[in-house]
């Protein structure tokens, strides 16, 4: 790891012939394979890895701050998924290491699964297909940057103008982080189609009381996320298991 303390001969120069032959070779891989889903593909795959390259180049501060993007494009925009799908995905990635690769690992799945571009093949091999490409375009950029932009990252840490942009950009993803919490909030506490958004008559109960109750435990009792996700788990497997609406 480098740091303030690291000896000088350890740091990163900023070689620009080196930077762009990463950019320029990491391009061009890019174009090839993307050409090739464009060439070869149905159309759904080189739509998802175009996305999902988007989704990375927008990556910034957090993984969760990029969710909203996937929900208004996967959800409403382009309608490849349905928001139950959307949340059910961040519930399963949420037990992984990597959130929004393991989410989107998943979402290219389903996506690929029940589209009907991809109806000839098997429906676990439509969602592998999906899987793989969006998993691998949405690396490909990240490890570009890494490679190319590592010697800029010391770099930035004694350049004082760009402390500003960069405290923004941190104040921006943690708003982004709020908006997705009111969107998942509405579609879980307020699941019907026809719900109305902030009415106690279509409100569901069983969630809302799940929900206080896990802000209760974490803020009020310092309860550890793994025990009260544990504890809302089980409370819903029982809810669930008598019926309850």
């Amino acid at each position: 790891m480098l740091d303030d303390d690291s000896p000088r001969h350890t740091r990163f120069g900023l070689d620009a012939s080196r930077i762009l032959t990463v950019l320029g070779i990491g391009l061009t891989l890019w174009l090839l394979a993307y050409g090739a889903l464009v060439a070869y593909a149905p159309p759904l795959l080189a739509e998802l890895a175009a996305f999902f390259s988007r989704v990375a180049l927008v990556s910034f501060g957090s993984g969760y701050a990029v969710l909203p993007y996937l929900f208004d494009n996967m959800v409403d925009t382009r309608q490849w998924v349905s928001s139950g799908q959307i949340i059910d995905g961040l519930a399963i990635s949420e037990i992984t290491p990597g959130p929004l690769a393991m989410m989107s690992t998943f979402l290219g799945y389903i996506t690929s699964a029940q589209h009907p571009d991809l109806t000839q093949f098997p429906i676990t091999t439509a969602g592998l297909m999906g899987a793989f490409v969006v998993t691998a375009f949405l690396f490909m950029p990240s490890f570009i940057f890494v490679l190319a932009g590592a010697p800029w990252v010391e770099a930035t840490r004694r350049i004082p103008a760009l402390i500003a942009p960069l405290t923004a950009i941190s104040a921006a993803s943690v708003a982004l982080i709020f908006d997705l919490a009111l969107i998942f909030a509405k579609f879980i506490l307020w699941p019907t189609p026809t719900g109305d958004w902030g009415s106690f008559r279509t409100l569901d109960l069983v969630a809302g009381l799940i929900s206080a109750l896990a802000i209760v435990l974490m803020l009020q009792f310092r309860m550890g996320m793994v025990i009260t996700m544990l504890i809302c788990i089980s409370l819903g497997v029982v809810a669930s298991a008598l019926g309850l609406p």
